[in-house]
């Protein structure tokens, strides 16, 4: 009981911690989102915001422009309440009026983001005041978000790699996530309800098997001295008994796995969370992008000569083709080189033009554009041809999200499934192996490098389920051996009559002391509540099952299990002596975790 409750608290704080960082994600997106669709419309006026006073700032027309469009924004997202402070801590717009004027300079978190920092906190509050009104009970997500000049934001992993002369503004987001946080301690008390539920039926039914074997070898031992029939009763008996454990054991397996598939669970929501997130932005962007532009175009020719008609749709097939994604640092240099030419044809806004240009793949010079940058509806012209720009890239973001999440959900589909049927199945070994992959992504991508090496091998004849088992015991023993960082190497190829598949990590090593250990039930080294000791058991008890084998090499910084699966099925006949065989084996290695059992089997 100590134990699960030791495990309920350790997942209640990685749940935090994992909505710590999927809310501080969010807020990063819901605010390139608004960098991209309202920053540029009200720049201007939030840029030149030091001659307004508190009380006319909060009263000025664009301030309720603005409060407008923000609502407008947030229809449907669990974002509670936004602050933008300009860089000497003076808050220029909240969605809660009374608020503007607000000074934050001495906040931490705020000269973080001054430094190019996105500082993220979980909180609870008694009371909060939003945008739909006073709430009570509430736990909040607060991001202190920095923005650009380019009108971009940093990303959650990594600061901005830039001067602090780039940053212009500083957003600040709360985002409500209680009922994530209500979900993570309902959660809690089911896991621990169930844990107790499922320890005190095992060990109830542990007592009732080791009360019954004892009962009837006291009374077969009897019965043994009068008859022989007696005996053959017995011996009934004892393969009754036998198959109940065998139940017993496949049902060890089936526990093993749910346990895996709930240390996942927090990683597969982050991993589908995410594309659904970059998709609500993209698909924000394209409403606002087709709404400006199918208002506009029909000005178009209004605008342009027939030459500059060809320059403007050349800029525009530029900027449809352009699939280059560009860091601060690349972007830098490169304008400077066009805020130059800009200056040197007196075209107004040079900076502002220049980023726009970057963005549409204009990288080296503008000579060929000049026609349309000295018209009188130039920034109309490069306002209307970077929406229409936009377009195929947010559809591209749209159609990678989706195709990221139908990679999550097919890999967790794929693990879930049982195989009713318990009959051979011709598969593909590297199938079973990409998905577990996939749904440890999560927890590779944040410094395991997986290293792929999968030579041309037949199928093989098998139990996909169990298999799937094997590589998932593999795989998170490598994870949990390195501390989550290092490099994972899978390799699968063909060795004679056998499909060889072998998983190394970087590890510390297993000592050699152990080694002969580790394929024991219950022997674990790892921590409390991490491991139960019956993965490697179980794994190789897979393997025999299949008439494979079994091995492990260990040095410190690099320990390798190989596996050995015979690629041609037996016949019939064969497989079922192998069965037979196979199960005597079992029973042995059944009687390791039910210790009474070597005294029915001697009886």
């Amino acid at each position: 009981m100590l134990a699960t409750a030791l495990l309920g608290i350790s997942y209640r704080q990685d749940a935090l911690q994992n909505m710590t960082v999927q809310g501080e994600e969010q807020n990063v997106t819901i605010t390139r989102a608004f960098a991209h669709s309202i920053w540029n419309e009200f720049s201007v006026f939030l840029t030149e915001t030091d001659n307004l006073s508190d009380e006319d700032l909060r009263n000025h027309p664009v301030t309720a422009q603005l409060l407008q469009r923000v609502e407008e924004q947030l229809a449907g997202l669990s974002v509670a309440k936004i602050k933008i402070f300009d860089l000497q801590g003076r808050t220029i717009f909240s969605t809660e009026l009374d608020q503007i004027g607000i000074r934050q300079y001495d906040s931490e978190e705020f000269q973080a983001a001054l430094e190019g920092e996105v500082t993220t906190s979980l909180g609870h509050r008694d009371r909060f005041s939003s945008i739909s009104g006073e709430l009570e009970d509430r736990s909040i997500i607060s991001s202190y978000i920095p923005i650009l000049s380019t009108g971009l934001t940093s990303t959650p992993s990594q600061s901005i790699e830039t001067p602090n002369s780039d940053i212009i503004a500083v957003f600040k987001l709360y985002n409500d996530f209680t009922p994530l946080v209500q979900q993570t301690r309902s959660t809690q008390r089911a896991i621990l309800l169930k844990a107790i539920i499922i320890l005190g039926a095992l060990y109830g039914l542990l007592l009732w098997l080791t009360s019954r074997a004892d009962g009837t070898i006291q009374v077969q031992y009897a019965a043994i001295k009068q008859s022989a029939t007696d005996y053959y009763n017995l011996a009934q008996e004892q393969e009754d008994t036998l198959s109940n454990l065998r139940s017993a054991q496949s049902q060890l397996i089936h526990q093993e796995k749910l346990a895996a598939l709930g240390q996942l669970v927090a990683g597969v929501a982050h991993e589908i969370n995410t594309p659904l997130g970059a998709i609500q932005a993209s698909a924000s962007n394209m409403t606002k992008a087709l709404e400006e532009s199918l208002t506009e175009l029909p000005r178009l020719s209004e605008h342009l000569t027939p030459h500059q008609q060809v320059t403007f749709f050349a800029l525009l097939d530029l900027a449809r083709h352009n699939n280059s994604f560009l860091t601060s640092s690349e972007k830098r240099p490169l304008r400077k080189v066009l805020m130059q030419q800009l200056k040197e044809a007196d075209i107004e806004n040079p900076r502002q033009v220049a980023n726009l240009l970057i963005d549409m793949g204009v990288h080296d010079s503008v000579a060929p554009y000049m026609s349309l940058l000295t018209s009188d509806s130039s920034t109309w012209l490069l306002r209307l041809a970077y929406n229409l720009a936009r377009l195929p890239a947010n559809n591209r973001t749209i159609l990678s999200a989706v195709e990221r999440a139908a990679k999550v959900v097919f890999a967790l589909k794929n693990f879930a499934h049982h195989d009713h049927t318990e009959e051979l199945q011709l598969v593909s070994v590297v199938d079973g192996i990409e998905t577990v992959l996939e749904l440890y992504y999560n927890q590779l991508k944040h410094g395991v490098d997986v290293q792929r090496d999968y030579q041309a091998t037949p199928q093989v004849w098998c139990y996909p389920d169990e298999l799937v088992q094997v590589w998932t015991n593999l795989i998170h023993n490598g994870i949990q051996a390195m501390d989550g960082t290092g490099t994972i190497t899978i390799s699968v190829s063909q060795d004679r009559d056998y499909c060889q598949v072998s998983v190394t990590d970087t590890g510390q090593g297993i000592p050699p002391e152990l080694r002969a250990k580790i394929f024991e039930p219950f022997f674990t080294t790892k921590k409390a509540g991490e491991g139960s000791g019956l993965g490697l058991h179980i794994s190789r008890q897979v393997i025999e099952k299949h008439q494979g084998m079994m091995e492990v090499d260990s040095q410190p910084g690099c320990t390798t299990f190989t596996i050995g699966l015979p690629l041609d099925i037996p016949e019939t006949g064969a497989f079922s002596e192998a069965t037979d065989a196979s199960r005597e084996d079992r029973a042995v290695s059944i009687s390791q975790i039910f210790p009474f059992e070597e005294e029915l089997n001697h009886v």
